[in-house]
């Protein structure tokens, strides 16, 4: 069956805002009013003759991995029209978008997955983790807040400054796509709260939460958070803490791992419902020069990597890394062997290279292995956006 995947014409967008509507059961206009803000250079959709099959929007960003941005491309809003179900449209659809992302030499791709086997099958694999905190109020404890809170305005550069400082410590965090900025700061149905912390002009942090209520209980939503120095952890807990009188529960989104739970003085925080989103390496050369590594590491690793659908990534790979940086060549030597799924949760270092050889993810040596792990054990990698 003969799809053709091609950019999306002004005259198929509300053809293709109805398909994503009915995809993903939300408002209508919501969808519509995300799509204008991606906008139709960024959609690509499936065609079977003159006929609309399918779709997806890309997002052009960056991610942090070892504490260097590798630019990005994220998926969302992968669709595909009922009667053409069952057919291997998306499959389809999501070769042809890879083939077209390796063309431009994109290094690596991520999406959150609604059916995981499809995107496996396109060589994605688990990445990290996004999960949604909570705490009662009244039991975070903390007082004494040592920098001044007062209301921010939402200046995006500085937003986005303070967001990057915090990011580059952590694996899968992004620099984000304007669309995720533009949504986060959207006031249109729901006000929104955004404060800073310390000086006006040297700011080290920043929170922005809604306010509502969830049956008989209050809650507060915090939709983003940064904190650049313990003053500002501290500051964050402390002004929280201060809604007890009005707010029962806030939340929060974090890692599994939660690194903001550590400035709480007991262990009060619990994670509810979570995510794993997922990382396609699509430039394996590019991909793994372009992550950071540790500075006092200087070692060689060879990596045998299988890719079934972007052939020109199966091959051996040297990769050289010396002061904090990975030079990669085509050369043949013992070391790891793994499929390009596999490649991705060692690159992201969401699992272990021991975790991923006792899992049959990879093959190797224990010295093979012993490198890979100095190279790649980087943290548990998570964001908190979604998309």
């Amino acid at each position: 069956m003969a799809f053709q995947l091609s950019s999306l014409h002004e005259s198929d967008a509300a053809q293709f805002n109805a398909l994503v509507y009915q995809s993903f059961v939300t408002p209508v206009d919501r969808e519509a009013r995300y799509l204008q803000r991606i906008g139709l250079d960024h959609i690509r959709v499936l065609r079977h003759g003159s006929q609309l099959v399918g779709g997806l929007a890309t997002l052009p960003m960056g991610q942090w991995f070892g504490g260097k941005l590798v630019p990005m491309v994220g998926i969302a809003a992968v669709s595909v029209a009922p009667e053409w179900r069952g057919q291997g449209a998306a499959l389809v659809l999501m070769q042809e978008m890879l083939r077209e992302l390796q063309d431009r030499h994109v290094p690596i791709s991520t999406l959150y997955p609604a059916v995981q086997r499809l995107y496996r099958q396109v060589g994605y694999e688990q990445g990290g983790t996004r999960y949604r905190w909570h705490i009662d109020c009244d039991r975070i404890r903390v007082t004494d807040p040592p920098l001044s809170v007062q209301p921010m305005v939402a200046d995006l550069d500085k937003l986005r400054s303070l967001q990057q400082q915090q990011a580059a410590y952590h694996n899968g965090h992004l620099d984000r796509a304007p669309v995720l900025w533009n949504d986060l700061l959207d006031t249109a149905k729901q006000a929104l709260f955004l404060y800073q912390f310390g000086p006006t002009d040297q700011p080290q942090g920043y929170v922005a939460f809604h306010q509502g209520r969830q049956g008989d209980r209050t809650q507060m939503d915090v939709l983003d958070w940064v904190v650049t120095s313990p003053a500002a952890l501290k500051t964050l807990w402390a002004f929280l803490g201060s809604h007890r009188s009005q707010i029962d529960q806030v939340q929060w989104r974090s890692g599994l791992m939660d690194p903001l739970a550590l400035g709480l003085p007991n262990q009060e925080a619990k994670p509810g419902d979570g995510d794993r989103w997922m990382v396609r390496i699509v430039d394996v050369v590019r991909a793994l020069e372009c992550r950071g590594y540790p500075l006092n590491l200087t070692a060689d690793l060879y990596l045998t990597v299988q890719d079934d659908l972007l052939l020109t990534n199966t091959d051996t790979f040297r990769l050289s890394v010396a002061n904090g940086q990975g030079q990669v060549t085509r050369q043949a030597g013992e070391g790891l062997s793994l499929s390009i799924q596999g490649l991705a949760a060692l690159y992201t270092g969401l699992f272990s290279p021991t975790q991923l050889r006792w899992m049959r993810w990879l093959e190797g040596s224990d010295q093979a292995v012993a490198i890979a792990t100095q190279m790649f054990a980087t943290g548990s990698p998570w964001m908190p956006d979604f998309f």
